[in-house]
């Protein structure tokens, strides 16, 4: 006679809350009758089945999805008594016995460090979907994507708000940061990882895998990066737009506001580039690559360059498309209220400040390096032999003066100074008081004397302003002498 019966089975679905999910009055009763019920987890009503005994001894039924999850839940539990985490990977004990073992037997850290266990997992890829990643597989692909829509109604976990803002809570817990790329342990420990595989500090620096990214994205996309494609950069922007309100990230002050904040932190600096180990680091970089210091050195960038410009504006500058300098007036417009940036009273300032700090000068013609190469530049120069054989550029009249000085006044050569560098600065001051500086043609040092050459017609033209540098330059205590040439070569001095 069976140990079980209708009634018995009645009155323990009742004190244990289960429903059955069809009659079983008729039924012969044995222990491995399938009983079904529905689920006893409150707010659940998937129908599901147990063996009589086995329903009989648990007290409980759940459907599948609920004993994944309450067996979550209780291995939890038992890890936090044990061990004292959620997670026995968490557990540094335990972390520190696993790296033993792999050690012991693999020679290495993690199972995937080993290049016979990487190259078995490889090939029962192969063997069994085709190719050497898991992930590579289609169905694996499609399979993921349908399990993450069916939970969180989104393709990809970084979708969906309520893992995102997970992620973000775990990584502020463990770190105090809003991402673990911003947390200086992890950061640490990814580049000694990579040192460590591959003899570099980052990934994307092995050329594998530069080369294994542009197989893929070329697969994918038919372009080499994934910026070059209209598609990814229009998503791109769409997603920067919804999340920010602007089309590039930059374009956010609250995210610009954040990486000067980090850049302060980290490099005392703004901007990248005015850090000198950035710099460095960046000139290292172009060394090693294309074999100058700076990118725009290399004739194949150079060249790429002009490939690209000419492609997108129909010219090699970008200022010399009208659509760029329309943005540009369109961009200065909308935040300075003027179409040109140097017109701005709080830029102009800033733009004397950092002369000032790096030149010693407000103004770049202030500066007699660049007064000597704008000087150069704009004028037509003749090649002057001194005495000594060494070669000068001289402009206009100088050479006629420069005769004179030599060979009339028989002035020493050695005493004579005709770079910008290298004669008297001379501030002058116009009639709304604005100040000027002017360098003088030459300057004979044994005798405190400048020589300022003109031609009739120049002297004419600025009589005024060339008296007034004559002033000045008297002021300051030099002797000023003005030698005037007309087209005969004839001279009077002033």
């Amino acid at each position: 006679m069976s140990k079980y019966s209708y009634e018995q089975l009645r009155d323990f679905c009742t004190e244990q809350n289960i429903t059955l999910a069809r009659d079983y009055e008729k039924e012969r009763f044995h222990s491995d009758l399938r009983v079904e019920c529905y689920c006893s987890i409150e707010g659940c009503d998937v129908k599901t089945s147990k063996l009589l005994y086995k329903l009989v001894k648990d007290g409980f039924i759940h459907c599948k999805a609920c004993s994944y999850k309450n067996r979550r839940v209780k291995t939890e539990e038992t890890n936090l008594m044990v061990y004292g985490v959620k997670n026995p990977m968490q557990n540094k004990q335990v972390m520190e016995k696993l790296e033993a073992t792999n050690l012991e037997k693999y020679g290495v850290r993690r199972p995937a460090q080993n290049e016979k266990i990487l190259e078995k997992m490889r090939e029962t890829n192969l063997d069994r979907y085709q190719c050497e990643n898991a992930m590579q597989f289609e169905q694996f692909k499609k399979k993921q994507q349908e399990s993450l829509f069916e939970k969180y109604g989104v393709t990809n976990p970084q979708q969906c708000e309520e893992i995102r803002m997970k992620t973000n809570d775990t990584v502020r817990e463990k770190y105090g940061v809003d991402h673990i790329s911003q947390a200086h342990c992890v950061q640490i420990k990814k580049i000694e990882t990579c040192l460590q595989n591959s003899g570099f500090a980052h990934p994307s620096q092995i050329p594998y895998v530069q080369e294994k990214k542009r197989e893929t994205t070329m697969r994918n996309w038919g372009v080499e990066y994934p910026l070059q494609n209209p598609q990814i950069m229009a998503k791109k922007n769409k997603t920067t737009n919804d999340r920010h309100g602007v089309e590039y990230p930059l374009q956010n002050n609250d995210i610009m506001e954040k990486k000067n904040q980090t850049m302060r932190i980290r490099h005392d600096v703004v901007y990248p580039q005015q850090s000198s180990a950035i710099q460095k680091k960046t000139m290292e970089t172009n060394k090693e690559r294309y074999g100058v210091d700076h990118t725009f050195q290399s004739e194949e960038i150079k060249r790429k360059r002009d490939e690209t410009m000419l492609d997108k504006y129909n010219t090699i500058y970008a200022l010399q498309a009208p659509e760029c300098i329309q943005k540009k007036k369109e961009t200065n417009l909308l935040r300075y209220g003027v179409p040109y940036a140097s017109m701005v009273e709080s830029v102009k300032k800033k733009m004397k400040d950092t002369m000032m700090e790096r030149y010693g000068a407000t103004n770049p013609s202030h500066v007699p390096e660049f007064m000597e190469k704008q000087l150069k530049n704009c004028w037509t120069k003749k090649d002057y032999v001194l005495p000594s054989g060494m070669i000068i550029h001289l402009q206009g009249y100088e050479p006629f003066a420069l005769d004179d000085l030599l060979y009339r006044e028989n002035v020493a050569e050695k005493d004579i100074l005709s770079n910008k560098k290298d004669v008297p600065r001379i501030f002058w001051y116009d009639e709304k008081g604005k100040e000027h500086l002017h360098y003088v043609d030459f300057f004979i040092t044994s005798q405190n004397r400048c020589v300022e050459v003109k031609s009739i017609f120049t002297l004419f033209a600025d009589e005024e302003i060339v008296y007034k540098k004559k002033t000045a330059a008297e002021a300051s205590g030099l002797q000023y002498d003005i030698y005037v040439y007309d087209g005969k070569k004839q001279m009077m001095v002033l």
